[in-house]
């Protein structure tokens, strides 16, 4: 009777302990793991210019979303290409999986007078030498008869490719950290025409500076240009 009841108690146990430490895990709750510090860290020194684009505009998140999504780190900017003037906000967050992957732009931005122009759809967005990434693409019109419609798109990645599956809390659950990228952007014009891919251009550019810079960082080698050069000088390998 004694082994029956130890092993019930211990069965009982397990129960309640496995699935508060996966919460746990999800959430943050036992502290920042060092990769994930390490992550924020490089994310928050992404570069202010690449290709065409540069920042004209850095704001910071509000407490209520910081606490909300838990957020390690962050970057949240306005790029500005300066050939075509076109103009894109952008947010890329790192945290625990479970909150970074709390509310979704259809959601968000349904509830500020927006309507949703067309059904939200997945869109593949291809990076030569790293393989096809998946973004949730959705078009709004705001209530305000004189504004422009904008696009607004989505996706999140555990180190990997960038991608919207369904259930983002069980595929992603069982990792350190995970990144979710947002951006917004206003449709662009051309010739009178209404052209909305103004999004994938400034992904084509800066995914690859993501990747490299943040996502997965090439190692630091060591390198000698001279033979007088010191030994340890390094540079991205």
């Amino acid at each position: 009777m004694k082994t029956r009841f130890g092993m019930a108690f211990v069965l009982f146990a397990v129960a309640l302990i496995v699935p508060a430490i996966f919460h746990g895990a999800m959430t943050g709750r036992w502290g920042e793991p060092a990769d994930r510090l390490s992550a924020a860290r490089r994310l928050e020194e992404f570069p202010r210019e690449f290709g065409t684009w540069i920042v004209r505009e850095e704001n910071e998140l509000s407490t209520y979303v910081l606490n909300e999504l838990r957020s390690t780190g962050y970057l949240n900017r306005a790029y500005l290409n300066r050939t075509t003037g076109e103009f894109v906000s952008v947010i890329v967050l790192v945290g625990p999986p479970g909150p970074t992957t709390r509310h979704s732009p259809d959601i968000c931005y349904g509830n500020r007078n927006n309507r949703l122009i067309d059904t939200p759809e997945p869109v593949s967005v291809e990076q030569p030498g790293v393989g096809e990434h998946v973004f949730k693409v959705l078009r709004f019109q705001p209530a305000a008869p004189e504004a422009s419609p904008f696009t607004v798109c989505y996706a999140w990645s555990d180190g990997g490719l960038w991608q919207v599956p369904d259930y983002p809390r069980l595929v992603f659950g069982g990792q350190d950290y995970l990144f979710k990228l947002q951006l917004v952007s206003e449709n662009s014009t051309f010739l009178g025409e209404e052209v909305a891919d103004t999004w994938q251009r400034f992904l084509a550019d800066f995914l690859p500076v993501l990747h490299d810079r943040v996502l997965q960082p090439r190692p630091l080698v060591p390198v000698r240009r001279h033979r007088s050069d010191p030994p340890w000088e390094a540079t991205a390998g």
